[in-house]
């Protein structure tokens, strides 16, 4: 299953994390590790992904979207492995 988070990082880039894993539970662990392991100073927003098109993102995010077009800090996309 493919999942999309919202993070913060600890130097305050905003950025959408793409990465599967074998369920929701599995999911949520891996988004819980990236602040208590990686150092991400936020996650939020964890959201089940049927296709990972960009539609499909912009529908699910709607909030990035606006935050790219108004300049609001500095963003990147990760795409990451099994979570």
């Amino acid at each position: 299953m493919r999942f999309a988070v919202e993070y913060e990082s600890s130097s305050g880039i905003i950025g959408l994390c793409l990465f599967s894993a074998d369920d929701q539970e599995a999911a949520q662990k891996y988004v819980d590790e990236m602040t208590s392991k990686w150092g991400y100073y936020s996650t939020y927003n964890l959201k089940h992904i049927s296709n990972c098109g960009m539609n499909e993102l912009y529908q699910l995010y709607p909030g990035m979207n606006k935050r790219m077009r108004d300049g609001y800090k500095r963003r990147v996309v990760v795409s990451e492995g099994q979570g």
